[in-house]
């Protein structure tokens, strides 16, 4: 739930009287909104950066398209790392994420063990299910802001992805990043812009946007879609069916949903982390 009075704190804007193929778009945590509203947006290296991203930098994405794109790629993402969070210890999956994005950055790496198992995790409904849960959490506990950011100034266009930059395989990208990239040149792209590093945006150029009367951002990711005209089933397939699958949790209960999908899903983690892990091992051995 989000406190009215934060609310009131920002300029508001509708997300249908925005000129959303311009915007700069950023989405962040209901819990950040006070902290925002005191200082602004400020740079920081969130929890799915840590081993990933070198500096603290604030992400956005260009456009409503940007915005769709992104959520694509941030679904397939999660879906990559489920079997890196199995232990439900926040403390404990975030040293087993930093160290699994040091094996896959190194020379000598199992990485064809890596990329088959992400392209079984990408086709697997439990999977897929269960990253779908967490986007929804994740979404129905967070907001949208429109940026107002000037180019040379804020950011530069031709700055580089950092992910992109380092030794990460580029079929292993390719299968997670958008379905249109160029993850061979380092240069970021359209759904994964970033300020500069240690860029702050102060709250004069924030607006908190809203679809109708609602703030939540899978409300927002909702009406973009609807109004957007690009080919969501045939491009953004992850995409497709989490708005699917946020339809379907409108009728079935939490509840259910949990208890379906929770017992397949940590049985068919378990065994596929260990047999990555004991691969890893060897490898770090040659």
């Amino acid at each position: 739930m989000i406190d009215n009075n934060l609310i009131n704190e920002f300029k508001i804007a509708d997300i249908s009287q925005i000129d959303v193929k311009k915007t700069y778009f950023h989405y962040t945590s209901i819990d950040n909104l006070e902290s925002i509203s005191n200082y602004g947006l400020l740079p920081k290296l969130g929890d799915n950066s840590i081993g990933v991203e070198k500096s603290e930098k604030i992400f956005f994405t260009i456009g409503q398209k940007g915005t769709l794109v992104l959520m694509d790629s941030w679904i397939k993402w999660i879906i990559a790392k489920s079997i890196l969070e199995l232990s439900g210890i926040k403390k404990v999956d975030k040293s087993i994420y930093k160290f699994w994005t040091f094996i896959m950055k190194l020379k000598i790496r199992p990485q064809f063990i890596i990329n088959f198992i992400t392209k079984i995790e990408l086709n697997n409904k439990i999977v897929k299910k269960s990253a779908y849960k967490k986007m929804k959490k994740i979404l129905d506990n967070s907001v949208f802001f429109a940026l107002d950011l000037e180019n040379g100034v804020d950011f530069s266009k031709k700055d580089v992805d950092e992910v992109k930059s380092q030794n990460f395989d580029r079929t292993f990208l390719k299968m997670l990043y958008s379905y249109d990239s160029h993850v061979y040149e380092q240069q970021m792209e359209f759904w994964n812009m970033h300020t500069y590093t240690g860029k702050d945006i102060p709250k004069s150029k924030l607006t908190l946007l809203k679809s109708h009367e609602s703030f939540i951002a899978n409300d927002i990711i909702r009406a973009m879609a609807k109004s957007s005209r690009v080919n969501i089933k045939k491009v953004l397939p992850y995409l497709n069916e989490y708005l699917e699958f946020l339809n379907s949790t409108d009728k079935v209960s939490e509840y259910k949903l949990n208890n379906s999908l929770n017992g397949k899903f940590v049985t068919v983690g378990i065994f596929t982390f260990l047999f990555i892990t004991i691969m890893a091992f060897f490898t770090l051995l040659i």
